[in-house]
């Protein structure tokens, strides 16, 4: 059974997202959702699809790289049943992970948004646009992969000893 609750607020993110609001506002909402969503998994049944689906979609919006894991798993559930409006998300939450552990992305989903335009993370290698249509992905010509993966904490040890 869909879960109520969890429908409203996936369709509550999607109408933020084009609302116009702050990104300050954005992530404030997205924070309350994720407290949603994280304190309510056990009570969600992710025998159906349309609640790994969304759950996934809320969890990725978040900073935390064990709630885009779990994103991503659920992510990976749906698709495995069936959903294939869920394989976009399955691309965008493995790139987004990737990228939180300073990786390289594989689908070409994850940018950041500069004063001279979007900027891509790195990729690992070049997906031809046949494999990428079949997760929803745009084709990656044209893209500007310049984009600075981030430091992770593991990046930060210095194995220096004293």
């Amino acid at each position: 059974m869909i879960n109520t609750e969890l429908e409203r607020l996936y369709a509550a993110d999607q109408e933020d997202r084009t609302s116009g609001m702050s990104d300050a506002e954005l992530a404030e909402r997205d924070r309350e959702r994720l407290v949603w969503v994280k304190e309510n998994l056990h009570t969600i049944d992710f025998s159906e699809i349309w609640n790994c689906h969304y759950a996934a979609l809320l969890l990725q919006h978040s900073d935390s790289e064990e709630d885009v894991r779990l994103a991503h798993e659920y992510a990976d559930k749906a698709v495995r049943m069936g959903s294939s409006v869920t394989r976009w998300l399955y691309a965008a939450t493995y790139d987004r992970l990737q990228v939180m552990q300073g990786n390289r992305q594989k689908y070409g989903t994850q940018f950041i948004e500069t004063d001279s335009g979007r900027k891509y993370f790195p990729v690992v290698g070049i997906i031809g646009d046949e494999e990428l249509s079949t997760f929803g992905v745009e084709s990656m010509a044209g893209k500007d992969f310049t984009a600075q993966i981030p430091r992770t904490s593991r990046d930060d040890s210095t194995g220096s000893s004293n």
